[in-house]
């Protein structure tokens, strides 16, 4: 059955994407992008759809003037439901190639979930273009208005949150053997709609170094507040994503497009958060939890409902695999393929909420084990990257300061999205 499924969910981000054609239309100053799309999850069963963008010639979502588009419609009759997107980006300010403060119009309902805003952003390079600074400021407002959708409609609030959020950036490319950034990004909901006032905020910083071409050492720290009144699906993720950053991933935001016991019993992982991936079984437990006050105080719990802080350093250890020099050694394909091979360790401490069944209120979560990534990505002629990052990771070891047990087991993960993005 496992294998059954796992074959199910290559074949599903490896052919579908590959089925797609584009026509491109061309005027004197813009290109015109139509391509035909299918997916599933298990609401709406098949959904095909069509999928369009303007942009301005040899742009890829670069240019001062971009529209990105797309209809789908679920086919499981007769509950025939129809989910769109829509986002479109203007230039107000332009002082050169690369600096440049645009618009942006986002809209979009789809697999249960709705989100509507409008925000500005400012892009700007420094020295030799290696240096790029990057803010965004975001308001919109979101809704789940079918919760058939969601694994976990339990943890989802009724009616529209508001958010501003502000995203600030700083992207050292440096050279081909290592590169940096650090990111800033705060949620804050005023409340003006149907729930309470709240505030998270993160920050990540991360650097890359490279001592071979298949060799090299990734470094993240993190660091997470969120305050008490957030809903549930804002809380800090300790092992990975977040149920609201469910949202940003196709395979994830729908029940049914990866099989639901992947992600309920914890074999499931998306990058995110303080991300001790070793601990995803316990998070995947935790938001099964409809009730925690009626878990006894001498059981033990998966962790508390609301992590108030956290901080988290990651490291993986990248080493060469005569699989990857295989891949590379292809003139065209080797250029869209790296199949990685690492040695990781995760560090987290997590500040909780004081009525929880914990001895202490700073909780501690490590582990260790070793990986492997299947990065793929071949942008398409709309621009949109038709691209992913599969990871099949194993943590063997974990020390936990809350409870006693034992520190060598076999956890097997399927990784979504990579740990470490630049």
């Amino acid at each position: 059955m496992i294998f059954k499924s796992i074959t199910t969910f290559i074949a599903l981000i490896v052919f579908l994407p590959a089925l797609s054609w584009s026509q491109l239309f061309e005027t004197d100053r813009y290109e015109f992008g139509l391509s035909p799309d299918l997916w599933y999850n298990s609401v709406d069963g098949v959904q095909v759809g069509i999928m369009g963008g303007m942009r301005e010639h040899g742009r890829i979502q670069e240019g001062p003037h971009f529209i990105d588009y797309g209809l789908m419609l679920g086919t499981r009759y007769p509950d025939i439901t129809l989910h769109y997107r829509f986002n479109y980006r203007h230039t107000l300010i332009s002082r050169g190639e690369f600096e440049r403060l645009s618009g942006n119009l986002r809209s979009f309902r789809r697999d249960g979930f709705q989100q509507h805003g409008a925000g500005l952003n400012w892009n700007q390079r420094f020295g030799d273009d290696q240096l790029v600074w990057r803010v965004d400021a975001q308001y919109y407002a979101h809704e789940i208005y079918d919760d058939r959708y969601q694994l976990y409609q339990h943890l989802w609030n009724e009616g529209w949150t508001d958010i501003v959020r502000l995203r600030a950036g700083l992207t050292n490319w440096g050279d081909l053997h290592r590169n940096s950034s650090v990111c800033v990004d705060a949620r804050l909901s005023p409340g003006t709609l149907d729930t309470d006032s709240f505030a998270r905020v993160e920050g990540t910083a991360q650097h890359r170094f490279r001592f071979a071409d298949s060799f090299g050492l990734n470094i993240r720290g993190y660091a997470g507040w969120v305050s008490e009144a957030s809903p549930s699906t804002y809380h800090l993720g300790f092992a990975g994503a977040s149920l609201i950053d469910f949202q940003d991933s196709r395979l994830t935001r729908a029940r049914g497009t990866l099989p639901p016991s992947w992600t309920k019993n914890g074999l499931l992982h998306k990058s995110g958060g303080a991300n001790i991936r070793g601990f995803q079984e316990r998070e995947a437990r935790q938001r099964d939890v409809t009730d925690p006050a009626a878990i006894s105080s001498t059981e033990q719990v998966p962790l508390a409902p609301l992590t108030e802080a956290a901080f988290a350093f990651n490291t993986e250890l990248e080493v060469p695999n005569p699989v990857n020099s295989w891949l590379k050694s292809f003139p065209v394909v080797g250029e869209f393929i790296q199949f990685s091979s690492y040695l990781f360790n995760d560090t987290g401490a997590f500040m909780i909420s004081e009525d929880q069944a914990f001895e202490d209120t700073t909780l501690w979560l490590i582990n260790a084990g070793a990986g492997f990534e299947l990065s793929v990505n071949v942008p398409d002629y709309l621009g949109r990257k038709r691209g992913f990052q599969l990871r099949f990771d194993l943590p063997f070891w974990f020390f936990d300061s809350n409870a006693n047990e034992s520190q060598f087991e076999l956890r097997p993960l399927i990784g979504l999205g990579s740990i470490y993005n630049f």
